[in-house]
């Protein structure tokens, strides 16, 4: 166990933890099943809607990103909202609230997981449309959500031992 004193090593932050912050958030707040995935296989989707956060605790600061094909975020909001598939579309700045707040609710469950004894100050999301993640990044992890392909991304920073821990 770590205690409140001591930085954890961010290979605590990698793999695991990541996906099961994302099935706990997937399942429990958007009714949606959650597998692994290492191929993302092929999607035909115009744009994908990647949503960023950053978070920081004064010793251990980064980000975490995810990357979600529109469909996906349209069931996405629909299981979370309760909105009727049937019913008309729903304006885009609503869909792109929702896949921020569903970033935001995986990054603070990812983060709860690996040092949970800190408290980490995260930005508010920003979701942005933009091609198909590129499939060269060393920090990435995928899933399938539902069966639609999501990827997760992320990033770390340890600050020098001798820095003082902002509490």
């Amino acid at each position: 166990m770590t205690s409140s004193h001591t930085r954890p090593k961010l290979s605590v932050f990698d793999g695991a933890p990541i996906r099961d912050a994302v099935s706990a958030v997937a399942e429990k707040s958007f009714f949606a099943i959650v597998d692994g995935c290492d191929d993302p296989g092929v999607t035909t989707a115009p744009f994908w809607l990647f949503a960023f956060v950053r978070f920081d605790d004064g010793r251990t600061s980064g980000s975490l990103a995810c990357w979600l094909p529109p469909e996906l975020a349209q069931m996405l909001f629909d299981s979370f909202s309760g909105r009727d598939p049937a019913a008309p579309t729903p304006p885009a700045h609503h869909v792109d609230d929702l896949v921020g707040e569903f970033s935001n609710m995986v990054c603070g469950d990812w983060l709860s997981r690996c040092h949970g004894q800190w408290a980490f100050q995260l930005s508010p999301p920003i979701v942005v449309r933009a091609p198909r993640p590129d499939m060269r990044s060393t920090r990435r992890l995928w899933v399938k959500v539902n069966d639609r392909p999501l990827a997760i991304d992320w990033d770390l920073t340890a600050a020098p031992e001798s820095a003082p821990a902002r509490r």
